[in-house]
């Protein structure tokens, strides 16, 4: 952790690598284009636990997953850049007892987590994405911010991944759902939990920062914390629009942002 915080740009604590089965890069090539962030942070998604859910197209299998703990605590030895340890995981109500187990036993800096699905619906996998047509997207909006609330309130996670998910493919509700959102808000503070401020977004059609300017006011208001990350997927997206990022995050009325160290939250000043 030499040297954490030292740079101008924030930690990009949110990168993926081949192992998920839907990015490109080696892990090496991510941290040689860090550039002139803080340091980075690798957060690869973990196996679905269930294994009928096991999709080689966006997870990790339990095969890989020493080898994906192995080669980032190699990449943090010889690096020169700060290098971190996390995970994404996805939240399914029921699971929560397994999970605990298994991110027990992980030596992680940090556990983002995810709601990719709502039902029996990836959401996000654009190989779904013909269920938008005709679906109610409110409905969408609101049953994802309950699954967020459920996944705080199992005090699991340390970040809240991106933010306003639904919203990838340009689908945004047709009033406004403050209340389900002010629910998920106060389950995340009251976990402790830190909110992302996640650059994915202008990549997609949503063409916007996850989360909102208005959630992420809201967030800051609420007490909760906040780091960044780019979710990259190959290494030329490492720390993308980073300084649209902690302009949305000052605007939003942050002055400091965290990062982590084996599950401690640290607290360091936005640039």
């Amino acid at each position: 952790m030499n040297g954490l915080g030292d740079r101008r740009l924030p930690v990009d604590h949110h990168l993926h690598i081949p192992l998920c089965g839907h990015a490109d890069g080696m892990p090496a090539e991510y941290v040689a284009a860090a550039g002139a962030l803080a340091g980075v942070g690798f957060s690869d998604h973990l196996p679905y636990l269930e294994p009928a859910m096991a999709d080689p197209a966006l997870a990790m299998s339990w095969d890989d997953l020493p080898v994906y703990l192995g080669g980032v605590r190699r990449l943090r030895e010889e690096s020169d850049t700060p290098v971190l340890l996390g995970i994404e995981a996805d939240y399914f109500p029921g699971q929560e007892s397994r999970l605990a187990n298994i991110l027990g036993e992980l030596p992680l800096d940090y556990v983002y987590g995810a709601v990719h699905w709502v039902g029996d619906w990836p959401f996000d996998d654009s190989r779904h994405r013909r269920r938008y047509e005709g679906a109610d997207i409110n409905k969408l909006f609101r049953d994802y911010y309950g699954l967020v609330a459920g996944m705080a309130a199992s005090g699991l996670f340390d970040v809240w991944a991106h933010p306003d998910l639904p919203k990838k493919f340009g689908y945004r509700p047709a009033e406004p759902v403050y209340d389900d959102e002010d629910v998920a808000l106060e389950a995340v503070a009251a976990a402790g939990m830190v909110i992302e401020v996640n650059t994915s977004g202008l990549r997609k059609p949503a063409r916007e920062i996850y989360p909102s300017l208005g959630l992420l006011r809201r967030a800051c208001a609420a007490g909760i914390p906040v780091t960044f990350g780019s979710d990259a997927h190959r290494p030329g997206e490492v720390g993308h629009e980073f300084k649209r990022a902690v302009t949305l995050a000052r605007e939003a009325g942050y002055r400091t942002y965290t990062t982590f160290s084996r599950r401690e939250k640290v607290g360091l000043t936005l640039p």
